[in-house]
């Protein structure tokens, strides 16, 4: 029922292409906004981003730029950011 819910609401309506950037522009504002947290909890957005619903987690996993910005906090998460971030500019 969730599921179904998700996919009705507008925002999933957005083509993926722009749902992508807002991500992407989100977790930057969020990371500038606590920049002087800890790193752990500046990286948790994109984290937050992907655990939304099903269709979120596709695009944000599917979404280069949104994992292009590294922070090492820890070497496993590194690494997992510099998978994701694929080919995007560092």
């Amino acid at each position: 029922l969730d599921s179904c819910l998700n996919a009705l609401s507008p925002v999933n309506a957005l083509p993926i292409e722009l749902l992508s950037r807002i991500f992407a522009l989100n977790a930057a504002i969020v990371m500038e906004a606590v920049s002087g947290a800890p790193q752990r909890k500046r990286s948790l957005e994109r984290i937050r981003i992907a655990h939304v619903c099903r269709h979120w987690r596709e695009v944000a996993l599917g979404s280069a730029e949104l994992w292009s910005n590294i922070l090492f906090t820890r070497r496993k998460i590194a690494e997992l950011m510099l998978k994701r971030s694929n080919s995007a500019p560092l």
